[in-house]
């Protein structure tokens, strides 16, 4: 991931100019924090400024200085802006703005991002790259904010109108589930949500439902899974903590299934989630790498429970390409027949046992590594993973909590 705060606008923002962001396609996340700031003080600060313009102009009167034109259409500026914010005609945010962008490789990743900063250039944007404060972009993106830049850009509520999305179309999407109503007497319609509509694809069609306890935060969630499910859009796989689709899951009978989080974990974490029509010949990127860097080793590193160094990832890589070959899947035999990819996986035991078999650097970071899995080893039975229905539920209402979050991490998609 690379972050970027933004810097600097244009002096002219077009309406919709965030949606020429959106539309590059790029695997990112844009996070704006918009902070109103007092009017009082605002005022005060301009009228300060309007008293050190005025002084200038006096002073220039009487040295017989030619005052220059624009401090006389700066100073008509800042008294138009003064008596709006007195009107309260408008509101004066403080702006934050972080970009931050993904991808699977470095040299990918330097690609992407000079195509990003191309574009912000083309728009005036001005950027800076959170090196050095790789941490603190991160957090910034987060949906709950745990900290904020040191700067902030102040705009004018006409100018930030120009951040929302102005693309054609009514609110949600022609189809999908029902959320709700918008509007009110004749101009009232239904509001839809599918984010796999062919008709208007979303940027991002990840969604996160955010407010205090009793607000409907979960009533949301209900109506949104049940028009899912119901218009046959997509099924549905829930991590229920207080029971609250049992009710779901006995109407649905036959077509819900319910697993329960205090036993074992009903998913093959070797499960390649990529079929044959993801393989294409003309494309030389190799899913079975891109696999294993982007989730196994994302999720060996959940159950290890620290940082893994890069000797310990080049062990788990061998050890996974060991258990996977054993299976006949490997990157040639994907390349010649792509239906390789619907074989039977391996499963956890499978990674284990390669672990005893391949090569070390040091016998020392085998016997960790494998101390560490074998005690989590009884969190997933040799199964071939979990056969998803129209409803999974996936219980945890008397799991433990030190186990809970190492399962909420593993059942995150990556």
């Amino acid at each position: 991931m690379h972050y970027y705060e933004v810097t600097g606008f244009a002096p002219e923002l077009a309406c919709g100019w965030l949606e020429e962001i959106t539309s590059l396609a790029l695997p990112m996340v844009i996070m704006t924090d918009c902070d109103p700031l007092a009017s009082r003080v605002m005022i005060r600060r301009l009228e300060g400024h309007l008293i050190k313009l005025e002084s200038k102009r006096l002073a220039d009167q009487k040295a017989i200085r030619i005052i220059r034109a624009n401090d006389r259409a700066e100073v008509e500026e800042v008294r138009s802006v003064i008596d709006d914010l007195a009107n309260k005609r408008y509101t004066i945010f403080g702006v934050q703005m972080v970009i931050g962008i993904h991808a699977s490789s470095p040299e990918a990743l330097e690609q992407r991002g000079n195509y990003l900063l191309s574009h912000l250039r083309d728009l005036q944007v001005q950027t800076r790259e959170l090196i050095y404060r790789h941490d603190i972009g991160w957090q910034a993106c987060l949906p709950a904010r745990s900290s904020s830049l040191d700067s902030s850009i102040n705009l004018p509520s006409t100018a930030l109108s120009t951040f929302m999305n102005w693309s054609i179309g009514t609110v949600g999407t022609p189809t999908g589930a029902v959320l709700g109503t918008t509007g009110s007497g004749f101009a009232r319609r239904l509001v839809y949500f599918n984010p796999w509509d062919e008709q208007k694809r979303l940027p991002n069609p990840h969604v996160v439902i955010c407010g205090e306890s009793g607000m409907g935060k979960s009533w949301l969630a209900k109506t949104l899974i049940l028009g899912l499910l119901c218009t046959k859009t997509a099924d549905a796989v829930v991590l229920d903590r207080d029971g609250d689709y049992d009710e779901i899951h006995s109407w649905l009978r036959n077509e819900s299934q319910r697993f329960n989080l205090a036993g074992t974990c009903p998913m093959n974490l070797l499960d390649i989630p990529y079929g044959p029509a993801d393989v294409d010949l003309d494309d030389p990127v190799d899913l079975l790498a891109e696999f294993i860097d982007n989730h196994l080793l994302i999720g060996l590193a959940l159950l290890y429970g620290e940082p893994l160094g890069r000797a310990q990832e080049a062990f788990l890589t061998h050890a996974a390409r060991a258990a996977y070959a054993a299976r006949g899947i490997t990157t040639l035999a994907i390349r010649r027949d792509p239906n390789t990819l619907l074989g039977e996986p391996p499963v956890f035991a499978d990674l284990l046992a390669a672990m005893k078999e391949v090569p070390a650097s040091t016998e020392a970071l085998r016997l960790s590594l494998q101390e560490r899995f074998e005690n989590v080893a009884y969190l997933f039975p040799d199964i071939d993973g979990l056969t998803v229905g129209k409803l999974t539920n996936l219980l945890f209402r008397s799991l433990p909590s030190c186990r809970l979050t190492r399962l909420l991490d593993l059942t995150q998609p990556c």
